[in-house]
């Protein structure tokens, strides 16, 4: 957008790659993207592209996280069970649920902000 040398690129690997050096060349390009309709088309559909993404992250996340409680619940369940509770069956469930529990909330809390980002940014130009 300017002609100062810059590492950031907006839109990076879309067909309409651009470098900015600040938040200010990003509203000038988004302002001026009215102008030129098929580069208008080709950034929506670039942003399209990554929201369909980050939603199907952010319900990978919570498919993982819903496992993982599903294996803490279990844990927890045959902890007090009087047949598994001397082969520890229920601390192992537990501790093993509580790593795939904390990932999915992780990562869902992650992708869920990115769709926001990516949500506004599209408003925005659109």
């Amino acid at each position: 957008m300017c002609s100062k040398p810059t590492n950031r690129v907006l839109f990076r690997g879309s067909p309409a790659e651009v470098f900015i050096c600040s938040i200010i060349c990003e509203n000038q390009f988004i302002e001026s993207l009215s102008y030129n309709k098929s580069e208008h088309q080709k950034v929506l559909q670039y942003l399209d592209q990554k929201i369909r993404k980050a939603k199907l992250y952010e319900t990978i996340g919570w498919t993982i996280a819903a496992l993982g409680l599903v294996l803490v619940f279990l844990g927890v369940f045959l902890t007090n069970s009087p047949p598994t509770k001397a082969l520890l069956v229920g601390p192992t469930l537990f501790i093993t649920g509580s790593i795939p529990l904390t990932g999915g909330a992780l990562s869902t809390i992650h992708f869920g902000g990115n769709k926001e980002k990516l949500t506004l940014k599209r408003k925005q130009i659109a």
